[in-house]
């Protein structure tokens, strides 16, 4: 807590350049400019600042009322707050934009704790400094300077008061203030999409090739959704001059709960189930057949995904297991009637991936 002073003042700087360099905000902001503030928290929790608390701290900055109703404002802000999942921290994603709906800014600032109630100062100060950056940096007072005082006049005959309101007349009761509605979230929705190579061990006899595509979506609060589909094309595998070829297609259906985003670097881990068809050709026997069996597996998986700079894209480095929920086994019949197993698929089953694919935002 020693060094908050400091990450205040480093904050306000990063902010001010920021606001320097925004095309909208390039020329000086109007004086005494209003605004309406949006602020969103989870539900659920009283974890957060509240958002009269929010409202209160800000007018206290800039000493002067400052926010009023969305149809009275010269600018809107929108303060999304949400945890950042696997990392027991806070985040907040701040956009001004204007009563129409034009984008003048956004910023977006990190916890160093795990209670939100850490980005308390961080958050005043940055929304003070989108409504007035002069005055919330001390380079401009909060109100005009006071006109200096008039000099007395000769006074004027006597006026008088008003006449008492008549008994029958009633003030209308004040109007009830109506909050506007909250605006819809404004987090946005993650995609990424892959295809590369797939290596397995004990999936298939010997060390499996195949080809995989991937695609995960991301809702805003919620798991990442995962589906994927793998083809390995035919491996030969013999025993006593017969044998088998392989081949196995399966698709797979996940959800990635654990989620951790270190700069450009982002790492997940994924659980699901993989269903498909694993088919087997024999040759070398006087009346070879096709046998074509159900394969169903459980499978935990980690990976790994960096962006690549300028361009939406990642590559992306995965190891996973799978543990099969259907023991398969293929055997094959001698002249005296009894069988011999050819090939069953082993208990634990490890992958290697690699991948390059889009990944948006």
């Amino acid at each position: 807590m020693g060094n908050r002073p400091a990450l205040l003042a480093a904050l306000a700087l990063h902010a001010a350049l920021f606001l320097c360099w925004s095309p909208a905000a390039r020329a000086d902001p109007p004086a005494q400019r209003r605004a309406a503030l949006h602020l969103h928290v989870p539900p659920d929790t009283g974890a957060c600042m509240a958002e009269d608390a929010l409202a209160s701290a800000v007018t206290e900055r800039l000493k002067r009322p400052v926010f009023v109703m969305d149809k009275e404002a010269d600018v809107i802000v929108d303060a999304q707050v949400e945890p950042i999942r696997a990392s027991h921290r806070w985040r907040a994603l701040i956009k001004l934009t204007t009563p129409s709906g034009a984008v003048l800014g956004t910023r977006e600032i990190q916890s160093k704790e795990a209670s939100c109630r850490s980005l308390d100062e961080s958050l005043v100060l940055v929304i003070a400094l989108l409504i007035d950056p002069d005055v919330a940096l001390g380079l401009a007072p909060s109100v005009p300077p006071e006109a200096p005082p008039a000099l007395p006049s000769e006074p004027g005959p006597p006026v008088a008061p008003p006449a008492p309101p008549k008994p029958s007349e009633k003030s209308p009761p004040p109007r009830p203030l109506v909050r506007p509605k909250p605006a819809p979230s404004s987090l946005p929705l993650r995609f990424h999409a892959e295809m590369g190579a797939v290596l397995a061990l004990g999936l298939v006899p010997g060390l499996g090739v195949g080809a995989i595509f991937r695609a995960t979506l991301t809702p805003p609060h919620f798991w990442g959704i995962q589906v994927e589909g793998t083809y390995w094309p035919q491996h030969s595998f013999t025993v006593d001059d017969v044998g088998g070829g392989f081949t196995l297609a399966y698709g797979g259906l996940g959800l990635c709960p654990s989620e951790l985003e270190v700069r450009m670097l982002r790492l997940a881990g994924c659980g699901g189930v993989k269903v498909g068809a694993f088919t087997a050709q024999g040759f070398g026997f006087d009346a070879s057949n096709t046998q074509s069996s159900l394969l169903v597996n459980a499978s935990l998986e980690g990976r790994a995904r960096l962006r690549l700079p300028n361009v939406p894209m990642a590559v992306s480095l995965g190891l996973g297991l799978g543990v099969p929920l259907i023991r398969l086994k293929f055997f094959y019949g001698l002249p005296d009637g009894s069988t011999r197993e050819l090939y069953r698929p082993s208990q634990a089953i490890g992958t290697l991936d690699l991948g390059i694919g889009i990944d948006v935002p």
